[in-house]
C-alpha cells in the first residue's frame, strides 16, 4: 500500500512538473530590442468560458534620463517586476523567472529579456476591470567596480533631498490590460451554421483550404495562432466579403504541432484547430 501511494505521488508530481514546463515561456532572443511590452500593454481580448492563451515578451529597460526642474538626471534600472492584481478566476500567469521579478543585466551589448504566459479559462471577470497587472521598476546606479552591480542606495544618496521627486519620475507606472467579453453561444452557433466553415485537409503538411459561405456582406479577418497564443500569420486582412469563399493556407514552413485559425466576423470570434504533421 505504501509503495502504491508513493508511486501515485510520483506520477502526480511528474504530471504537475510537465504541466508547469508547458506553461512556462522562453524569452525570444531574436525579438525586438526596443524596451517595451510585446504585443503591447493591451492584450488581445478574451472571452469568459473560452480557453485563452497569450504570450507576452518583455524587453527590459536599462536606463533613462528625467528632467528635474530643468536639470537632466540619469539613472539605471536594477529590477523589473510584474505584479498581478486583478487576474480573473480561471486564468494563471507564468513567468520565465520566479515571482515575475527580473534582474536587469547591464553588461554592455546585452539585451535583458523576459516573458509571461497568460493562460486558462476565465470563469468571470474582475469587477469589469481590464487591469490585470502593474509594472514596478527599481532604479539605481551602476557600480562598474562591482561587476556592474545596480545600487539603489547610491542613487538615493546622489539625489539627496530630491529623491522622492526623482523616484516618482523614474518609476512611472506601466500596466497590462486584458478585456474579457461575455461568451454568447447562440451567436457562435448561428455563425457556424450560416458560414458552413470547413478546413481541409486537416491534419495537413503543406497546405490547407479554408472554405466558408457568407450569405450577407460581412467584415471578416482571419489569422493563424500557435499554441502559445502568438499570431503566426495573417491569412485574410479585414475585408468585406460575400458568398462562397475559399482561401489557401500555405503550411509548408510551419513546424509540427497544433495551431488555431481564428475568424473575426461581425464582432464574434470563431476558432478552429489545425494540426500540422511532419
Amino acid at each position: 500500500m505504501k509503495l502504491f501511494k508513493r508511486l501515485t505521488f510520483l506520477v502526480v508530481l511528474c504530471l504537475l512538473t510537465a504541466a508547469s514546463a508547458l506553461a512556462q515561456c522562453t524569452p525570444d532572443p531574436n525579438g525586438p530590442t526596443t524596451p517595451g511590452i510585446y504585443p503591447g500593454d493591451s492584450l488581445p481580448n478574451g472571452m469568459i468560458g473560452v480557453a485563452y492563451s497569450q504570450e507576452i515578451q518583455l524587453v527590459l529597460p536599462r536606463d533613462t534620463t528625467v528632467d528635474v526642474f530643468g536639470t537632466p538626471f540619469s539613472a539605471s534600472f536594477c529590477q523589473f517586476e510584474v505584479l498581478f492584481v486583478n487576474l480573473a478566476p480561471g486564468l494563471t500567469a507564468n513567468c520565465d523567472v520566479p515571482s515575475c521579478k527580473w534582474t536587469i543585466d547591464h553588461t554592455p551589448g546585452v539585451v535583458s529579456r523576459g516573458c509571461i504566459t497568460i493562460s486558462g479559462t476565465a470563469t468571470d471577470s474582475v469587477m469589469n476591470d481590464t487591469l490585470i497587472a502593474s509594472v514596478k521598476i527599481t532604479p539605481g546606479l551602476i557600480d562598474s567596480a562591482r561587476n556592474n552591480y545596480c545600487n539603489t542606495d547610491s542613487l538615493k544618496q546622489q539625489a539627496g533631498a530630491l529623491w522622492t521627486i526623482i523616484q516618482g519620475l523614474l518609476t512611472q507606472p506601466a500596466e497590462i490590460r486584458l478585456e474579457l467579453e461575455p461568451f454568447n453561444v447562440s451567436i457562435e452557433e448561428e455563425l457556424r451554421a450560416e458560414m458552413q466553415l470547413s478546413i481541409a485537409p486537416n491534419p495537413t503538411s503543406d497546405e490547407a483550404f479554408i472554405r466558408f459561405n457568407l450569405p450577407q456582406t460581412r467584415e471578416l479577418s482571419i489569422d493563424l495562432y500557435d499554441m502559445m497564443g502568438r499570431k503566426v500569420q495573417e491569412i485574410q486582412a479585414n475585408k468585406s466579403l460575400q458568398g462562397p469563399q475559399e482561401l489557401r493556407l500555405n503550411t509548408a514552413q510551419l513546424t509540427q504541432g497544433l495551431y488555431f485559425i481564428r475568424l473575426n466576423v461581425r464582432g464574434a470570434m470563431l476558432t478552429e484547430k489545425l494540426h500540422i504533421l511532419r
